[in-house]
């Protein structure tokens, strides 16, 4: 089933890419984190913060999208620290940021950032009544 997850994200992620959406995504698709990096730094000098504002169809926000590529937990923390609210929003099946990371196997310093930033969210069960925990067992 993450196969199937992970497969779906890189193809809705090339999609946008080839459209020339969000040059962030295309980045994260294509694992270039450093790419990335700049990419957020230099929009949030800039004050563009409408390209992490954005959610798919199914509700999910950037930091979720980014936290199914197995981020370097560097890249989590930029875009936390530039735009907050991103690590407390819900998607449409009420999924919170750490939900996704734990579903796709972030790294546990991922993981770590996450309920260093929202605590909370350990304890929040999505639409199914399932916690975090549950999905690191899926």
């Amino acid at each position: 089933q993450k196969r199937s997850l992970t497969k779906t994200i890189l193809k809705m992620l090339s999609y946008l890419c080839n459209k020339k959406m969000n040059d962030i995504l295309c980045n994260i698709n294509k694992k270039n984190w450093q790419k990335a990096h700049e990419i957020i730094l230099r929009n949030s000098e800039n004050g563009n913060l409408s390209k992490f504002l954005r959610r798919d169809s199914s509700g999910q926000n950037i930091l979720q999208l980014i936290c199914r590529m197995h981020p370097p937990v560097d890249i989590v923390r930029i875009l936390v620290e530039t735009v907050p609210s991103l690590a407390y929003q819900l998607d449409n099946k009420k999924r919170s940021v750490l939900h996704a990371a734990v579903e796709s196997g972030a790294s546990p310093q991922v993981i770590d950032y996450l309920l260093e930033v929202n605590e909370d969210a350990a304890l929040e069960a999505d639409s199914h009544g399932r916690l975090p925990l549950h999905l690191a067992f899926n």
